[in-house]
């Protein structure tokens, strides 16, 4: 069971590390280093935090009875579970429940937690949302530069997989759309002074399917550069 003192507890432990960073960051050579190092603390306190809340939380549900087949369900003993998260790795413990006469097992916070595959959801949204705009390497590196978070090639296409099954709510149109928008896309490579690079370009417009000399309207023009390197390993 968690204390009652917990939130004096985490309150104390935030207290003396900010003792200690803080005449780091005073003493630090250069404004620079005392950015990177109250932003290093930030992340370490932000995830100490994180993992005390989380498991304040866990225990409070496990205390409220697990019913199955018209019986509470018995206490078994606690597993860890962890996940990364946009402040690092939490660790947490939780138990287990089993039903004796089913047999029927039940972690009660699973569904809560949302640790698909061991990331946690604003995680997994960040690397979705990245990776869409990005080919992976370049997005999982712009993760860590800014995050602070190292996520492999593999789990970024596990993560991006399964965000691209989930639908989206309709935008809110003002206007009904009532003709088709048509995108084109196509690429070429080129031979720079830096090395080979890909050229990604696309064309989007409206078009009318019902008249058979309409021509594009409202077209735009895209185009991106890619080190041809970086879009053969993406695509492996």
């Amino acid at each position: 069971m968690i204390a009652q003192s917990e939130p004096q507890r985490v309150a104390e432990m935030v207290l003396t590390e900010f003792a200690g960073v803080w005449e780091e960051v005073v003493g630090a050579s250069t404004a620079e280093g005392a950015e990177q190092r109250t932003l290093a603390w930030s992340r370490e306190i932000g995830r100490k935090l994180l993992e005390a809340a989380l498991q304040a939380r866990i225990e409070k549900e496990e205390r409220a009875p697990q019913v199955c087949c018209g019986r509470r369900m018995e206490r078994h003993a606690r597993e860890q579970r962890q996940a990364l998260t946009l402040l690092g790795v939490v660790r947490v413990h939780r138990r287990y429940f089993r039903c004796e006469r089913c047999r029927a097992h039940r972690r009660p916070v699973e569904a809560w937690l949302g640790w698909e595959g061991g990331f946690s959801l604003p995680l997994q949204e960040v690397v979705a949302w990245e990776s869409a705009a990005l080919p992976y390497r370049e997005a999982l590196a712009s993760i860590a530069k800014l995050a602070g978070v190292e996520v492999s090639v593999e789990a970024a296409e596990r993560i991006a997989a399964r965000w691209g099954k989930v639908v989206s709510a309709p935008a809110p149109y003002t206007a009904r759309v009532e003709q088709d928008l048509v995108v084109q896309i196509d690429g070429t490579t080129v031979h720079l002074e830096e090395g080979w690079k890909e050229l990604k370009l696309a064309a989007l417009y409206a078009w009318d399917r019902t008249d058979p000399e309409a021509k594009p309207q409202q077209v735009s023009y895209t185009g991106a550069w890619f080190a041809r390197r970086d879009v053969f390993e993406a695509k492996g």
